[in-house]
């Protein structure tokens, strides 16, 4: 079988791994067409040939793809050059006055919010405050098997101190 013999040579090209590819497509072809034949035609396949055209090939492909690696991972890649930004015109005394004033009104601003905010704590939803509700009833009664697991988990206090105070 002399399908195997097509030469992959490489030029360190990013095409090339698409080139190798074919070529190995094109052989591989070539390869059945000619097993088929054979059979067809009722000669007696020589598998140490086969074994050796098919070594050949692998081998081929497995040193194209080393070079076209080795060519991308050698290529030298530049970053564009980096300009400086332009530099806004310098603003006039009027203009800084204008953007000083803006950031003290911006300033009194947040420090109002920030004060209403602490007179004013937010409120809780309705959902919230029926938790808070329903957790304060069962707090009120100390032997419930909930407020008992709430006490100890938030609180620290365990039953076993309860016992002894009651001793």
């Amino acid at each position: 079988f002399s399908v195997m013999s097509a030469s992959l040579e490489l030029d360190g090209k990013p095409g090339d791994v698409g080139i190798i590819l074919s070529k190995v497509q094109d052989d591989l072809q070539r390869l059945r067409e000619e097993v088929q034949a054979s059979v067809q035609q009722g000669r007696a396949l020589d598998l140490e040939q086969l074994e050796r055209a098919i070594a050949k090939t692998e081998e081929e492909i497995k040193s194209s793809a080393e070079k076209a690696i080795h060519s991308s991972n050698n290529r030298v890649t530049t970053l564009p050059p980096v300009r400086p930004r332009a530099q806004p015109p310098p603003l006039s005394a009027h203009q800084l006055a204008l953007a000083a004033l803006r950031l003290q009104q911006q300033q009194r601003q947040l420090q109002q919010q920030q004060q209403q905010q602490a007179r004013h704590p937010p409120s809780l939803s309705p959902g919230q405050q029926a938790q808070t509700q329903y957790l304060g009833k069962l707090l009120s009664k100390p032997t419930h098997p909930v407020a008992r697991q709430i006490l100890t988990e938030h609180y620290g206090i365990s039953q076993a101190a309860d016992k002894n105070k009651q001793v």
